[in-house]
C-alpha cells in the first residue's frame, strides 16, 4: 500500500494498527501514528483507540496515557482501552483512578469495563 502510492483510508489504517498490536510491533505502529500525524487523522476516534491500544500493548502506558488525553471523548471503548492498558502492564492504581474518573463523567461501564478493573485489583491484591 505504501509503495503504490496508494493513499489508505482510516479502515485499513485501523485494521493494520490491530494487526500490529496483536503481534506487538511497536515500530511498524509508529510508522502509520507518524503518517495520521502528517494527514491530520490521529484523532479520528477509531484510530485513537487502536493506537491507544498499540501502545498499552507494547507497554508504552504513557504514550497510550497521552494519547487517550488527546482524543478527550466519552467512549467506553476507549476509555476500557486505557483501564485494560494499565491493568496489563502492573499500574493497578492508575487503572482504578482512571474508573473512578470514568465514573465521574457518567460513563457507564460494560463487561470489558469490570473485566479490567477486576485484573487491576488482583494485580494489587484488593480482591
Amino acid at each position: 500500500m505504501w509503495r503504490s502510492a496508494v493513499t489508505p483510508d482510516w479502515i485499513a489504517l485501523v485494521s493494520a494498527l490491530k494487526a500490529y498490536s496483536d503481534v506487538e510491533e511497536l515500530s511498524q505502529g509508529k510508522c502509520i501514528h507518524g503518517f495520521m500525524v502528517k494527514v491530520g487523522l490521529e484523532f479520528e476516534i477509531d484510530l485513537g483507540i487502536a493506537l491507544t491500544s498499540l501502545y498499552a500493548k507494547c507497554g508504552q502506558v504513557m504514550s497510550a496515557k497521552m494519547l487517550f488525553n488527546q482524543v478527550q471523548t466519552n467512549d467506553v471503548i476507549l476509555w476500557n482501552t486505557m483501564i485494560s492498558g494499565f491493568a496489563r502492564n502492573g499500574c493497578a492504581m492508575q487503572a482504578l483512578d482512571l474508573f473512578t474518573e470514568m465514573s465521574s463523567r457518567n460513563i457507564a461501564p460494560d463487561v470489558v469495563t469490570v473485566q479490567s478493573v477486576v485484573l487491576a485489583c488482583a494485580d494489587q491484591g484488593s480482591l
